[in-house]
């Protein structure tokens, strides 16, 4: 609603509550601030563009020098979603005063003032929330309420007449050790470029695909260098195994003739089929954006985490795909381990003995490593 707020007055209009409630989202009864905002977020973006698209060319103000000497006093730049500052009605919040927030917020039992769980669920949401919806956030922090002892030493030495929010900005700053985000950002890093710093660069640049020879026992296979591009190449192997196995109706399931048996043209046909068909995918089947690099590419330096305390999660899909196609990582190695048989997935009569087979991208391997999966033979 502050957002909407906001909007109405670059606009210039006189009753901004009006088309506040004209728009105002309807309450979630989830507890869960997740489920509510994944209610709200796309409602938001919806509004956000039609907005935009109605009203993008339209003048909101005009600058001046004396405005930009003393402080943008006065101007109209920027739309702030969480709260509104006006200099005759004084700071809203999500559309209310600081009066109504006090009537309206849930407060402590035998409390007078709001929780600041209600205030920042209202910051978050732009609604009131429940006691109940306030009880379950109180909760959810409380589980996270735990600080490492490195910042607990930190805080405990500054000095005593430090102001709050240099404290609260300080430790925020410092807590960044503990980000999941920014660990499994830096792992990411190091499976897709091979480094955290230095991205897109020479090894990339060399990078390329090229497939093994045509009409030959790994005519369906991508040549694969060591360096950064490994896990991209390889995955893109993956997603051709599936298309030329299990994608073209007018071939059979045959190792022979629907990976070995292939021309030039068929090569370049199915990578051409395969790469659209993943950006298209990347692009939620809307749009997609290639980029042409001319130059190295440089990223903002992260701290350098071990993978040592990183929790890696395996989906359900592992033991069950939809194609019985694996992209493996062996000591820093990506290869794939594939059946030709789908089957294998759907009829558990076939899990008793079956055939798999495995390319490890490395240029030693001149042809498929077959592997016979069965049942244990005890030893006489």
């Amino acid at each position: 609603m502050a957002l909407l707020t906001a909007a109405a007055r670059l606009l210039g209009a006189k009753n901004s509550s009006c088309l506040v409630l004209a728009v105002q989202h309807a309450n979630v009864s989830s507890m869960n601030l997740k489920d509510v905002l994944s209610n709200l977020i796309p409602k938001e973006q919806a509004r956000i563009k039609a907005f935009r698209q109605q009203h993008g060319k339209t003048v909101v103000g005009q600058i001046t020098v004396d405005m930009l000497y003393g402080g943008m006093t006065g101007m109209k730049g920027l739309v702030y979603e969480t709260s509104v500052l006006d200099p005759d009605e004084d700071i809203r919040f999500g559309g209310h005063s600081i009066p109504d927030g006090q009537k309206l917020l849930p407060t402590a039992k035998g409390g007078e003032e709001p929780l600041p769980e209600a205030l920042f669920w209202l910051l978050v949401t732009g609604q009131m929330p429940t006691e109940e919806q306030v009880s379950w956030l109180s909760q959810e922090w409380a589980k996270r309420a735990a600080l490492p002892s490195h910042v607990v030493t930190m805080l405990d030495n500054l000095p005593t007449n430090l102001y709050p929010m240099s404290q609260l900005s300080a430790a925020i700053t410092v807590l960044n050790s503990e980000n999941n985000f920014a660990r499994a950002y830096s792992v990411l890093q190091r499976s897709l470029f091979g480094n955290t710093t230095h991205v897109l660069g020479s090894d990339w640049r060399k990078a390329h695909f090229k497939f093994h020879s045509p009409f030959s026992d790994l005519a369906f296979a991508l040549q694969v260098e060591k360096g950064g591009a490994q896990s991209i190449q390889m995955a893109v192997q993956g997603t051709l195994i599936k298309y030329l196995l299990f994608s073209r109706e007018e071939k059979d399931c045959n190792l022979h003739s629907s990976l070995c048996n292939l021309s030039q043209r068929e090569q370049e046909q199915a990578l051409a089929a395969v790469l659209a068909g993943i950006l298209w995918t990347a692009g939620a089947t809307q749009k997609a954006v290639i980029c042409f690099v001319n130059k190295d590419i440089h990223s903002t330096s992260i701290l350098d985490y071990s993978s040592d305390n990183f929790i890696e999660r395996v989906g359900s899909m592992l033991r069950t795909p939809t194609f019985p196609i694996w992209l493996c990582n062996i000591n820093g190695n990506y290869s794939i381990l594939f059946c030709t048989n789908r089957q294998l997935l759907s009829d558990w009569k076939m899990e008793r003995v079956f055939d798999l087979h495995f390319y490890s991208g490395q240029p030693s391997q001149k042809k498929l490593v077959h592997l016979t999966i069965g049942p244990l033979i005890p030893s006489s």
